[in-house]
């Protein structure tokens, strides 16, 4: 309000300098191992001319009487913005693709063997995938919200086709 597109620039980007140090920790509910990273680490930055450019437009938009209208309701109820979010796809796979790295196992199924004459029982293994795009969904509320948050992740079982001894023999 009442600030040049410049101003309100600067003035987010103190506001937002903080956003960009908080930390966002991922955590395997299975094993209770977690990875810190920040949203930088994670390829999120904000888009400061954007956001800016959204506020803007505030009561610039459509019709004079429409314009008119969405500018009073902004100045008595005020208008509320989300900052516009930028996601480097590539930096987010690679740390999520780090993370799934350590938490996904692949089903192996049991069987019976051959060594030296022997035979050598393996048994089943049931394995497990991260779900990445349940957690992409879950990252951006806390990015939104400026502050610190703990997401834990979401991983499906694979069940391998032979499971159990009853079966192999």
């Amino acid at each position: 309000s009442k600030m040049s597109q410049a101003e309100a620039q600067q003035s987010l980007q103190k506001l937002l300098s903080g956003a960009t140090s908080r930390n966002i920790t991922l955590v395997d509910p299975e094993s209770e191992q977690q990875w810190q990273y920040s949203p930088a680490d994670l390829g999120i930055s904000y888009d400061l001319q954007r956001t800016v450019q959204s506020a803007y437009e505030v009561g610039r938009s459509g019709g004079p009487l429409g314009a008119l209208r969405e500018r009073f309701q902004a100045w008595y109820y005020g208008h509320e913005l989300a900052p516009v979010i930028v996601f480097d796809e590539g930096k987010l796979e690679q740390a999520l693709h780090d993370v799934a790295a350590n938490t996904n196992r692949p089903a192996r199924d049991a069987g019976l063997t051959q060594v030296s004459g022997r035979f050598q029982y393996t048994p089943g293994q049931v394995g497990r995938r991260l779900d990445m795009s349940d957690l992409k969904e879950r990252l951006i509320q806390p990015v939104m919200n400026f502050r610190n948050a703990r997401v834990e992740l979401l991983t499906h079982e694979l069940e391998p086709n032979v499971l159990d001894d009853p079966q192999v023999a």
